[in-house]
């Protein structure tokens, strides 16, 4: 079971790039940074994998915290949205409806919304803006994140049940494991010498390492699609 130093240690060894452990910041100019440059490419290529396999554990439901007056929401980590119920102070839970942002203005006006009054929200959309914090690990889960709006503005506190599909969350710790570095730590390896070789322009070492992920993502998706398969004969089996 690999950890995120194993995985720094593999991608430089495998490199040969010695150099990229070091803060990726001049601690002068920027004295909290403290992600090395080797990170940057693991990060990079943590959201690659994500992106392109659905792999076990994407699909989720996140909790989010809406205080009276938050119309402008951020799911952390959300890579795709299918639903979102919406639970009030009592218990009381229902769905909200999507619209596409203009049509969510036509109604409420522009954000804050205030043609019409704080209520029960009923509709969410899509942000076209995004608010973007200080903070390495901050900004680095902002920018993995689905920003969205809510209207009528709340009127009081409420819970969002956010169901859809996420990213694996940045790891910043040296002990820190997922499931890339659980199951498939050699992959994510890979994956970091594609992103290294790529931002580097070594166009022929791009290609091979890219080959080598791809391989291993083709039999990541035939063992979730078989896993699936086996999961929806088991569930008919059972009545």
């Amino acid at each position: 079971m690999a950890n995120l130093q194993d995985i720094r240690r593999d991608v430089v060894t495998t490199t040969g790039r010695q150099d990229l452990i070091r803060p990726l910041y001049d601690e002068a100019y920027y004295p909290d940074a403290d992600l090395l440059n080797v990170d940057f490419f693991i990060h990079a290529a943590q959201k690659f994998l994500d992106d392109k396999v659905d792999f076990p554990g994407a699909s989720a439901e996140v909790s989010v915290e809406v205080s009276a007056g938050d119309y402008f929401i951020t799911v952390p980590l959300c890579r795709i949205i299918n639903d979102i119920i919406i639970e009030d102070s009592s218990g009381e839970a229902y769905t909200l409806q999507k619209k596409i942002e203009n049509d969510l203005i036509l109604v409420y006006g522009a954000p804050p919304f205030s043609v019409t009054s704080p209520g029960r929200p009923l509709h969410y959309s899509p942000a076209s803006k995004r608010n973007h914090t200080a903070g390495n690990t901050a900004a680095a889960i902002l920018k993995l994140s689905r920003q969205l709006y809510i209207a009528p503005t709340p009127d009081e506190a409420y819970t969002l049940r956010v169901l859809g599909k996420f990213y694996s969350a940045p790891l910043t710790a040296d002990e820190e494991v997922n499931w890339w570095t659980q199951v498939y730590p050699h992959t994510l390896v890979q994956a970091s010498v594609y992103m290294i070789e790529r931002f580097y322009r070594n166009s022929e070492g791009a290609r091979d390492a890219l080959q080598g992920v791809e391989q291993d993502l083709y039999g990541i998706d035939s063992n979730v699609a078989e896993d699936d398969a086996a999961q929806h004969t088991s569930m008919n089996n059972s009545w």
